[in-house]
């Protein structure tokens, strides 16, 4: 991380952050390797489990963007705007987990009722 902060130093505060990005994804394989062996987990596997969880969180960014231009169409109060959007993509983003995870489900229940 210091050699990342002394180079990124040179462009400043874009720069640092930038560095600071590179360097953290070239470490993740190292970070994760060790920890995954002792626990006979494949990096790959974690891998895929990480993309289908970007991959629903890209979607809804994508629906939310053209969930706000819709509906500031039709309503011009920016404030009822951003609520209808965040309930709505609250909702997918429930009913996506619960669709993707059926046995999150039964977790939340089971704790809920405790």
């Amino acid at each position: 991380y210091v050699g990342g902060f002394v180079i990124g130093l040179q462009w400043g505060v874009i720069g640092v952050a930038l560095s600071y990005l590179v360097v953290t994804f070239l470490l993740v394989y190292l970070v994760f390797a060790i920890p995954f062996k002792l626990i006979h987990y494949e990096f790959n596997e974690y891998l895929l489990k990480l993309l289908k969880i970007i991959v629903i969180n890209v979607s809804l960014l994508l629906v939310l963007f053209f969930l706000k231009i819709l509906l500031y169409q039709f309503l011009h109060n920016e404030i009822v705007v951003f609520s209808l959007s965040i309930f709505i993509v609250i909702a997918l983003y429930i009913f996506t987990i619960v669709k993707q995870e059926k046995r999150i489900v039964g977790f939340l229940i089971h704790d809920f009722i405790k």
